[in-house]
């Protein structure tokens, strides 16, 4: 009972106190803010979205494997599992210790050296899902043909089993590891991926060798992923009361782990073989993974905040050694004479340069619309010959008009529609050149001034820009019953003018609004760019 009540401490310290304590990696990483604060909360929703941000940033300075972590550890966060990591090295027992929790045969329990994959376990109708390297869809095989499918570990990336086991049933995910004792590199990547997911980790080691050096040295390793940690002496059946009371082998076990820094959350006392032995602690490792289950959210958002933050400081160490060249030309320049001058004129200078840049879009289209109302003021649109072909044009419109003597209907309105015709295309003339193209030389300039001349869809927009004079239109706007006098005729060719210049300013401003738009939003990203410059110069 008494372990049992030290054992519920430590799992309230886990779940409550630890998520709150600055971890090892906490304080060393400052690369990405996003993820690298730990007392920062909110919900799972939030800190998903946070985690896909980082991912971003993170795929944009070409670390595209550390972003597909990270894009794990999310995607795994929206679960309801809590993945138990097994480690240890060939021949101390997990395979066994696997079978045993679920009862069933599911995994060989000979040690399979070539095989440096990662099994899964989890509950589900009894299966195997084999995933190949280089194949989207997976194998599924019989549990019993598995073995056979474990020994071609080059060829397999995962194995997935489900099995209806009553201790997986609270969402329980067993993730069974190669070796420690390995020297093969895929071994160690599978076991590193391994840990990456999981949530807590049993380091299972045997009764003879619980405090050899690589037992204590792949622990301490393990005791920097901040991640609750069990180890689980397996063979206790080896133990021989005569040679060493279990109280003073115990006291000794402990002793070793706290001379070399490393606390794990509990230690645990089994026999796979001899599950009637007295030493056995098998009840309490069924009572532990209860207990485990009854708080997976607590400890998943816990394994998922340490494992971002073991990718951020992996990341910032490969920035860093990216930037060593550069960093070894700043130390020069600032060894030189001037050189802390120098950076701090350089720090000026991108300070000027960030403020210019923050107001651009908003000076850009002022700017604009002033140049446009100049086009549109100083255009002239009807001329003296437009007059006339208008004067020409309402003529035919008084009432009386008639052409020839005969057939005269016909003929008046033939007249009337090559008078109109004639009126239109002279006006669609000087509105284009008076107007139109000069406001599309003035957009076009501009996108070439803001570095956008290859954005093919603003490009697009200021070819598209038409004024288009049609004869209905034209038609449309005289009133009827006028006298058409000369006064009319002037009053009638402001308006059109009128009209057609409001039209042609609407339409050039909804395109220097999307240029500015496009040119601001490049501002932005510079600013922000230079905004990191200058920061970085600083820490430099």
């Amino acid at each position: 009972m008494a372990r049992q009540a030290h054992d519920t401490s430590k799992l309230e310290e886990l779940t409550e106190n630890r998520a709150e304590a600055s971890g090892t990696m906490g304080q060393q990483v400052t690369s990405d803010p996003k993820i690298g604060n730990q007392d920062r909360k909110g919900s799972a929703a939030e800190e998903m979205e946070r985690l896909e941000r980082a991912a971003e940033e993170m795929e944009n300075k070409g670390n595209g494997e550390a972003a597909d972590k990270i894009r794990e550890l999310a995607d795994k966060r929206k679960g309801n599992q809590l993945y138990i990591a097994l480690c240890g090295h060939f021949s101390a027992g997990k395979s066994s210790l696997v079978n045993r929790l679920c009862e069933a045969e599911l995994l060989p329990s000979s040690p399979v050296p070539t095989s440096a994959n990662i099994i899964s376990i989890q509950y589900g109708d009894s299966r195997a899902l084999v995933f190949h390297h280089g194949r989207s869809e997976p194998v599924e095989v019989p549990v019993s043909e598995l073995g056979a499918y474990a020994r071609n570990g080059a060829e397999i990336e995962r194995v997935k089993l489900y099995h209806s086991a009553q201790a997986l049933q609270d969402g329980i995910v067993l993730l069974d590891t190669p070796g420690v004792d390995s020297t093969d590199d895929a071994h160690r990547m599978s076991t590193e991926s391994a840990l990456h997911l999981a949530d807590v980790v049993f380091y299972v080691t045997d009764y003879n060798y619980v405090q050899s050096e690589m037992n204590a040295s792949f622990m301490k390793q393990l005791h920097e992923w901040g991640k609750p940690l069990y180890l689980i002496v397996n063979m206790i059946d080896k133990h021989r009361e005569n040679e060493v009371p279990f109280a003073q082998f115990r006291e000794g076990i402990d002793r070793a782990f706290r001379d070399r820094g490393i606390a794990p959350a509990g230690i645990l006392y089994v026999s796979v073989k001899h599950p009637q032995h007295p030493l056995n602690e098998w009840s309490r490792l069924q009572w532990l993974m209860r207990e485990l289950a009854g708080r997976k959210d607590a400890l998943s958002a816990l394994s998922v905040r340490q494992s971002a933050l073991y990718v951020a400081e992996r990341h910032a160490d490969r920035m860093a050694e990216a930037n060593d060249d550069r960093k070894e030309q700043l130390r020069e320049a600032i060894a030189e004479d001037g050189g802390a001058e120098e950076a701090a004129q350089r720090d000026r200078s991108l300070e000027e340069r960030i403020t210019e840049l923050r107001g651009s879009a908003d000076r850009r289209l002022d700017r604009l619309k002033k140049e446009i109302e100049a086009i549109a003021a100083n255009a002239n649109l009807t001329p003296a010959q437009t007059r006339d072909l208008g004067a020409a044009y309402l003529e035919s419109r008084k009432p009386g008009f008639k052409v020839g003597l005969f057939f005269t209907a016909g003929k008046t309105a033939a007249e009337r529609e090559s008078r109109l015709n004639a009126f239109a295309a002279n006006l669609q003339e000087q509105a284009n050149t008076q107007l139109l193209w000069h406001l599309q030389a003035l957009l076009k300039a501009e996108l070439e001034q803001a570095g956008l001349a290859g954005d093919e869809e603003l490009l697009a927009r200021m070819n598209a820009l038409e004024l288009p004079v049609k004869p209905e239109w034209l038609s449309g706007k005289v009133k009827e019953g006028a006298s058409f006098t000369g006064e009319y005729v002037l009053n009638f060719s402001r308006e059109l003018s009128d009209d057609l210049k409001s039209a042609g300013r609407r339409a050039a401003l909804d395109a220097a609004e999307a240029l500015a738009g496009a040119a601001g939003r490049a501002a932005q990203a510079e600013a922000a760019q230079l905004e990191r410059e200058r920061g970085g110069l600083a820490e430099r």
